[in-house]
């Protein structure tokens, strides 16, 4: 089978640019940068350097563990066996934390964090129980009566028998349907009745 001149001129070219491309390939796979390590903040990872095979690596070991410090591993060596060599972890330690199948190198470290433990409910209570407001004495309130038409939710709760709720329902009464003129007028509000208002009386102005 013979070709002609043109064809062989193509094949040629084909084959050169092949063999480029090829070419081309290896060079960008010898060339290209490694993509980085995973890391968390528990393995906090070292700039790669080559180190030889038969050489070993140096790993610190932190946290919760029984000899935090540093080792020295043969490559390859996972996290889970870095913690191992500092004599395992600890009993409060938070092994779900840390990814004990990643590989080691040289220089990385490894952090067993602890267990956070959550306060009990009762310190929780404790807390909102100090932060309330003391309310002043009835002789206080007398000297220094509360208006009704500016005091806040929180300063309305000062007054004898008004809470939360309703403390937030005379705000919502003055602002839906203008201040009260009067200390009368503060039974516009639903839950004050003749005898709460009585109470109130001389605690309050306008």
């Amino acid at each position: 089978m013979f070709f002609s001149r043109q064809e062989v001129v193509v094949l040629g070219l084909c084959g050169g640019l092949l063999t480029l491309c090829a070419g081309l390939w290896v060079w960008r796979a010898r060339t290209a940068t490694p993509l980085p390590a995973a890391t968390s903040p528990f393995l906090v990872r070292a700039k790669r350097i080559p180190v030889p095979k038969d050489a070993l690596i140096t790993v610190h070991v932190a946290g919760r563990v029984k000899d935090p410090k540093v080792y020295h591993l043969a490559p390859g060596k996972r996290v889970g066996e870095a913690i191992a060599a500092a004599g395992g972890a600890l009993a409060d330690a938070n092994l779900d934390e840390v990814n004990l199948a990643a590989t080691l190198a040289d220089g990385d470290k490894v952090y067993l964090p602890p267990i956070q433990i959550e306060p009990p409910p009762s310190a929780g209570r404790a807390s909102k129980t100090r932060s309330t407001q003391a309310k002043p004495s009835p002789e206080s309130l007398v000297k220094h009566p509360i208006n009704v038409n500016t005091a806040t939710e929180q300063k309305l709760q000062l007054l004898p028998g008004i809470g939360p709720v309703t403390a937030a329902k005379i705000v919502q009464e003055r602002r839906a349907n203008g201040p009260f003129r009067t200390v009368d007028e503060l039974v516009r509000v639903k839950g004050i009745g003749e005898k709460t208002l009585e109470k109130l009386r001389k605690y309050v102005r306008i």
